[in-house]
């Protein structure tokens, strides 16, 4: 079992891994082709459960991938930072926050005042 759950573990890592390397390269398409991978990584642990192992067999591939989660969490608040500051240099001020809920002021139209 420690076996079994140690490499469902290292499945969810490995996936982690390449979402983290699709956040920090800005790819969309691998960031979206992730997801079906994720959702049975995710799945598979659920279903080896972790209940009853000696702890010290999967502590290693634990950390490896709370550590590529939180990796993931941090490219993501950045790329959402960019994007957010992006929008906002060109007047788009509007943004949903993550239960899907509207939020922020009307884009305010930009005007540029150039002379000759």
């Amino acid at each position: 079992m420690p076996d079994l759950a140690g490499a469902a573990v290292r499945r969810l890592r490995d996936v982690l891994d390449r979402i983290g390397d699709a956040l920090a390269g800005c790819r969309l398409d691998d960031l979206l082709a992730a997801q079906p991978a994720l959702a049975a990584a995710l799945d598979e642990v659920g279903r080896t459960g972790l209940g009853g192992l000696d702890a010290r067999a999967v502590a290693a591939e634990v950390a490896q991938a709370r550590d590529a989660l939180g990796r993931c969490v941090r490219l993501g608040g950045s790329l959402d930072e960019a994007a957010r500051l992006v929008l906002a240099a060109r007047g788009y001020t509007r943004g949903y926050d993550r239960a899907g809920r509207e939020h922020g002021t009307p884009a305010v139209a930009a005007t540029v005042d150039a002379r000759v």
